[in-house]
């Protein structure tokens, strides 16, 4: 036993030397060139060349027109063809690639590298790796050896040991941070030591570690790829972002209440530390654990989506791969989980005609004198809103664009598509029809007709959205794609039932404008930006509140900010007065202060970065900065506050009660 402790303190020494760490750091790096080599050079080599060429067009037995008018629309159909065969093979290349590429393998190989390196100069390497093989003798039994059962323990049981060795690695490569000699930093690493002391702290990281670890082992293989890729990205995300800011508000409300509460500040206060040191470095403190959180869930969830993402689409024999001997055929699965849900797409709704802004204005017109003669017979009527009457007219007129009687039709046009039209990638269109009470039971026949394209004949469900891909070369020089759509089949000459109507989001055309892997990093940057926000939110309100009354205001603030989006379409439909149209006074109370409150949140609400990763959708550079522009403000003025607050009490004689 003697040997075995002196053995492990000779090798604790070893690894805390310089010499120690320049090598196992030169491994590191030779360790993963050499494999970024092998991936670059030996693994598609070993697939052999994989490309495939357009199709020739043959018109040779295409008729001429009659006239060159009808010349020019034939001419116009054998080019959207010409260019949907090339766009379509362009595609099918990609697919192709994405088999041998190497930037998942390059996102793994640097993840784990970056890891072990700050492992190994925090000075545990050896620790780690006696942990590490440690944990492998009882997992790789388990996962190799085992029934189901096992080894889903048993790859839980690695995940966790994964996760946890990267979460305490870098909170202590944190604490060594902040070990600058500050006040600030000072601070900061004595809240990053509570959050590792606090069982509340331990709590919230054990169910974080425990549930992103077991969640890939509960998706149904049976359920097409697309699918348990996007319901991974919602739960994983959303769930670590949850916890992570109720940890983070917990530790921010905790750590300045106790400390007042148990006059452990005394010690601070009676230091050369100004009051915005004070609340910076609390800040500070709690946010980097956030950011230590949200960096080790957002990698393994970034890790294993990847691996996900090569398995077996739905339709395919092998990953990627429907028929060996044809590889232009694809798996719409595949299509639908490349383009639509790894991705970074943009959406455009179809634009809105120049005469319905005229009849929107008629329409308030209308409405507003209604309201001013109310007013006139019943003097405690409210005045008018124009804010909501404005927002009502708009409804009502666009609600009568997208909706078409029983054999109607109407044209609806997309602009702003150059860019899709240059890339060459598929376009997907997305539709949604209404009508009646939308019972799912019940289908209507939609006809559609693109500028340039053959017209043709879908059969919907009601209240159901549905996709359907499109070429790029659909799009017109302009970049303008014009489409009309009729209620029911104009070929057969059958009419739907009743009327229908799209949805506002019932039109929409998408495409994408830039890779998953950047849309990730830029979703995970605004996911905490808004936990620093909520940081000082938590430090704010504990500076004059006690711990109970602080965290249900904090968390009550953080539920009213997420739920934000959500109370702003609620308050398009409550009202302020009954059936019979008298004011109910309590509701214009209610509608005010939820308004205020749904305005002051906006922002924070309508950023919302975990759907924009689970439908595939773009969240660029400039709604980024936006975002944290507006989570910067908030964070300074409430650190305003909490600074002028604490400036204010006399914490030599504050007992916490």
């Amino acid at each position: 036993m003697n040997r075995l402790l002196d053995l492990a303190r000779a090798l604790d020494r070893t690894q805390q030397t310089l010499w120690f760490k320049i090598a196992a750091s030169i491994a590191v790096v030779v360790i993963s060139a050499g494999l970024l080599l092998y991936f670059a050079v030996e693994a598609p080599a070993a697939q052999g060349p994989q490309r495939v060429e357009p199709t020739v067009l043959n018109t040779e037995n295409i008729p001429r027109g009659r006239d060159p008018a009808e010349q020019a629309m034939i001419d116009r159909t054998i080019q959207i063809e010409r260019d949907r065969e090339v766009q379509f093979v362009r595609m099918v290349n990609d697919l192709l690639a994405a088999q041998t590429s190497i930037a998942d393998r390059t996102s793994i190989i640097l993840v784990v590298a970056g890891v072990a390196i700050v492992v190994i100069w925090i000075g545990v390497a050896l620790t780690y790796l006696a942990i590490m093989l440690a944990g492998a003798v009882v997992v790789v039994p388990l996962v190799l050896l085992g029934n189901e059962t096992m080894r889903t323990v048993g790859g839980v049981a690695g995940g966790i040991l994964a996760l946890s060795a990267a979460f305490s690695g870098l909170i202590r490569a944190l604490s060594l941070a902040l070990s600058f000699p500050h006040p600030v930093t000072a601070i900061a690493r004595n809240v990053v030591f509570e959050a590792t002391r606090m069982k509340v702290s331990l709590v919230f990281v054990v169910l974080l570690l425990f549930m992103l670890a077991s969640l890939p082992f509960v998706l149904d293989p049976s359920t097409p790829l697309r699918y348990r890729v996007q319901s991974f990205l919602s739960y994983s995300v959303g769930v670590s972002f949850a916890l992570s800011a109720l940890l983070v508000l917990f530790l921010a409300v905790g750590s300045v209440s106790f400390e007042q509460r148990d006059r452990v500040i005394w010690q601070t206060v009676t230091k050369p530390v100004a009051a915005w040191q004070y609340v910076l470095g609390k800040w500070l403190g709690a946010s980097l654990v956030g950011l230590v959180l949200l960096s080790v869930s957002s990698a393994g969830v970034f890790l294993f989506m990847e691996h996900l993402r090569r398995q077996k689409a739905q339709g395919e024999v092998a990953p990627f791969v429907v028929d060996a001997r044809d590889p232009r055929n694809i798996s719409p699965d595949r299509m639908e989980l490349e383009y639509r849900v790894l991705a970074a797409r943009r959406t455009e709704r179809p634009a809105i005609p120049p005469e319905l802004a005229e009849m929107v204005q008629r329409e308030v017109e209308v409405r507003v004198k209604e309201q001013l003669d109310e007013r006139e017979k019943r003097p405690d009527y409210p005045p008018p809103d124009m804010v909501r009457i404005r927002r009502d007219a708009e409804r009502l007129v666009l609600l009568g664009w997208l909706s078409l009687a029983p054999g109607d039709g109407r044209e609806y046009r997309f602009e702003g598509l150059s860019q899709a039209r240059d890339t060459g990638k598929p376009l997907t269109f997305r539709y949604k029809i209404q009508s009646g009470a939308n019972n799912p039971t019940v289908t209507y026949r939609l006809s559609f007709q693109f500028e340039g394209g053959d017209a043709f004949v879908r059969e919907v469900t009601l209240n159901q959205p549905l996709t359907l891909p499109l070429p790029a070369s659909l799009i017109r020089d302009d970049g303008t794609l014009a489409m009309r759509v009729w209620n029911g089949d104009f070929r057969r000459g059958i009419n739907n039932p009743e009327s229908l109507s799209f949805p506002p989001d019932g039109l929409e055309l998408s495409f994408s404008e830039g890779g998953f892997r950047s849309n990730f990093l830029r979703v995970m940057i605004v996911l905490w930006l808004k936990i620093a926000f909520l940081a000082m939110l938590g430090v704010t309100s504990a500076t004059f509140l006690s711990f109970p009354v602080a965290s249900l205001v904090s968390f009550a603030t953080f539920f009213a900010a997420e739920g934000s989006a959500f109370l702003s379409t609620a308050l398009d439909y409550f009202q302020v007065t009954d059936n019979e149209q008298n004011v109910l006074w309590y509701r214009v109370v209610v509608y005010n202060v939820a308004t205020v409150i749904a305005d002051v949140l906006k922002i924070y609400g309508t950023v919302d970065p975990v759907n924009r990763i689970v439908e595939g959708l773009m969240l660029d550079w400039t709604e980024a900065a936006g975002a944290g522009a507006v989570m910067l403000i908030l964070s300074v003025a409430f650190g305003v506050v909490a600074v002028i607050i604490f400036r204010k009490r006399e914490l030599a004689i504050y007992s916490g009660n």
